[in-house]
């Protein structure tokens, strides 16, 4: 009976530890398992940060040459010493070409007031509010309510701040429009056969420039709308991504949507209040 037993707590013991060797492999593959999926994700995020950095580039490039146009407009009509309105509007008119995709150039006084390369002189809330909301160099999209119909579309307006006066009207920023589309053009916003794209997206979730934009007048298609079913791994948002890549410079994440797995790579663009946003199904890695 004694060995019986003995025999027994034996084939128990050994039951139990071959249970235990067999749970340590399976958590060990699990783990070996989530270590190797993670890896291959990071070797991703780094592929599309690679590309991403082209488009970043890019619209560094973009900005900065507008940027330093203007100024060098506003830097000609001050050493020029002009002292009539109309004269600065003519020189407005003679160098609007010099900024790329430019549709309107124009200089902002301290009132708020606009004068047009066209000769035009009005004040213009908006554009009150956005140069009084920055002190440095911006761009931002902007729509103007006040044009007529089939001027209606998005624009962009980049602006760099001045310090000169024209006769007894000291103005504070000249500014540039330019059609919204023409940035997107400039960009390589697809990749990966057209699989992967890339989107410039601004702090309220708007697009910038989107592969699907509709670009019809104040429709604002919205990033954070696109997202809201997404689970991000590791943020509650879409919003949070942006913030936090706007925080660090580089933000990224995994996601499901719509039945595939999807990876998200987000970088700041400091010279403007933009965020680049690479997005990749994982499906272009299999």
């Amino acid at each position: 009976m004694k060995s019986n037993a003995a025999a027994k707590r034996y084939q128990t013991k050994s039951i139990i530890g071959i249970a235990a060797i067999i749970i340590v492999v399976i958590l060990g593959a699990i783990l070996v398992t989530r270590n190797v999926s993670q890896s291959i994700i990071n070797e991703n995020v780094d592929v599309i940060q690679e590309i991403a950095n082209h488009d970043r580039h890019s619209v560094m490039n973009s900005l900065s040459l507008r940027y330093d146009v203007l100024e060098g407009i506003a830097d000609s009509i001050m050493h020029e010493k002009t002292e009539n309105i109309q004269d600065m509007q003519l020189i407005l008119q003679d160098r609007m070409n010099s900024v790329p995709g430019a549709k309107e150039l124009s200089l902002v006084d301290d009132e708020g007031k606009v004068y047009k390369n066209t000769g035009v002189v009005a004040y213009q809330a908006e554009v009150d509010e956005l140069c009084s909301a920055h002190s440095g160099r911006f761009a931002v999209r902007y729509n103007r309510p006040d044009a007529m119909m089939e001027m209606r579309r998005e624009m962009l307006l980049f602006a760099v701040p001045t310090d000169f006066s024209v006769g007894d009207v000291h103005f504070r920023n000249i500014i540039a429009t330019m059609n919204i589309e023409t940035l997107g053009n400039e960009l390589k916003i697809d990749s990966y056969g057209g699989k992967g794209y890339s989107s410039i997206v601004d702090e309220a979730g708007n697009y910038i420039v989107n592969v699907s934009t509709t670009h019809n007048f104040l429709t604002y298609d919205n990033f954070f709308e696109d997202m809201e079913e997404a689970v991000i791994k590791g943020h509650d948002s879409a919003a949070s991504v942006l913030a936090e890549a706007k925080e660090k410079g580089f933000c990224s994440g995994t996601y499901p949507l719509d039945g595939e797995e999807y990876i998200a790579v987000a970088t700041n663009l400091e010279d403007a209040d933009w965020v680049l946003v690479s997005v990749v199904p994982m499906e272009v890695f299999s």
